[in-house]
């Protein structure tokens, strides 16, 4: 959306918050690839509303997941559930891992803002390949 290209996407995780059907995609059944197909098979016939389409997506994806904005709402929520909190524990599957680049971005954020951040495992992952922004967060935060 971001790039303003027009969305098909499956009804799993956040994507049916994202994709708003008809205006800036369609999304399809999970698990099922017909429907994935005929989905995009729709997208396909209607090139006239791609334009309209990716302008609304990425105009959507800016005022809405921008990433300065989405950690401003969660710092408001922070500070509104404990106002006088200067640390964030974070509890996640593996870290660092590739696929978790959104919960490094959060934290640098977060340390940015001043806050002291802890990221807790199950798995250690695999720093292979990941944000320079991990290295970052180490410095003042424990990961």
């Amino acid at each position: 959306m971001a790039l303003g290209l027009p969305i098909v996407a499956t009804k799993h995780s956040g994507f049916p918050d994202q994709v708003l059907v008809g205006k800036n995609g369609y999304l399809a059944n999970e698990a099922d690839p017909a429907d994935l197909a005929e989905q995009m098979l729709t997208l396909m016939k209607e090139p006239e509303r791609w334009a309209a389409m990716s302008h609304y997506g990425r105009a959507h994806a800016l005022a809405t997941y921008d990433q300065k904005a989405l950690i401003d709402r969660q710092v408001e929520g922070y500070r509104r559930v404990a106002p006088n909190a200067k640390k964030i524990v974070f509890v996640v599957g593996s870290f660092p891992v590739i696929s978790e680049t959104f919960i490094i971005n959060q934290v640098a954020d977060l340390i940015d803002r001043g806050f002291a951040v802890e990221v807790y495992a199950f798995r250690k992952g695999n720093k292979q390949n990941i944000s320079d922004r991990f290295r970052y967060c180490r410095g003042p935060s424990r990961a």
